[in-house]
């Protein structure tokens, strides 16, 4: 190819060299101009048949080429092929020798959990039946206590039933001790009427208690003393 080129340039400058010099030369310039033409066509076909076998020898590379990648890819498509099948059949192998290990394991598993299983059927049938009986018995004991209770609240019922009211209630204060004629009040306006629903018992007779419609105001209704020196005796 580099010689190819080297020889189009040589014919293009003595072509152009021939044009310029043409009407100067002599027939002795002019017979060897045209020798010099011939020779130039002689090369120039020469070099067009090297061409031609050069574009056949590069067509010819190129179909060897192609051919010997063909038959590359067909032979590493068949190693494909077999490193897959025999893939298949080591995970085959495998497949069944862990469905062995498998089987042995879980009948190894059942051989040794067999023993604590019944074991622990048995703990769990004893503590049932103990968890029965101390159920049993916390029952009977909440029975008894439930009667206790009773029996105690009757017997108490009973005591603040038979405990004797004071007939005064003397109720120390600075301005003059007041003295509250107690079974009087009881006889008269009833227990509830200051004690209210609950069972008798003391209670704090505070300073507004009194001055309102505990003492102050049910005096003013029944006549009672509602003055100072009247309730407060120094």
């Amino acid at each position: 190819m580099f010689r190819f080129s080297g020889l189009c340039v040589l014919m293009l400058l003595l072509a152009l060299s021939a044009c310029s010099e043409e009407q100067q030369q002599t027939p002795a310039e002019q017979q060897q101009a045209t020798e010099t033409s011939n020779t130039l066509e002689e090369a120039k076909q020469k070099a067009n048949e090297a061409v031609e076998k050069a574009k056949a020898s590069v067509e010819d590379a190129k179909q060897a080429v192609e051919k010997s990648v063909n038959e590359a890819t067909r032979q590493g498509a068949a190693a494909v092929e077999e490193a897959k099948k025999e893939l298949a059949a080591v995970s085959t192998t495998a497949g069944q020798k862990a469905s062995e290990t498998t089987q042995t394991v879980v009948e190894k598993t059942k051989a040794v959990t067999a023993p604590a299983t019944e074991k622990a059927s048995e703990l769990v049938a004893s503590s049932s039946q103990k968890v029965n009986d101390l159920t049993s018995k916390f029952q009977d004991e909440e029975k008894n206590l439930t009667g206790l209770a009773d029996s105690t609240a009757a017997s108490s019922a009973q005591k603040v039933s038979e405990v004797v009211p004071p007939e005064t209630i003397a109720l120390e204060n600075k301005f003059g001790t007041v003295t509250l004629t107690h079974k009087f009040h009881g006889e008269t306006y009833g227990c509830a009427t200051c004690h209210g629903d609950n069972t008798p018992g003391p209670f704090e007779l505070t300073k507004d208690l009194a001055h309102s419609n505990m003492c102050k105001d049910c005096h003013k209704g029944s006549g009672g003393p509602v003055g100072c020196t009247e309730c407060h005796v120094k």
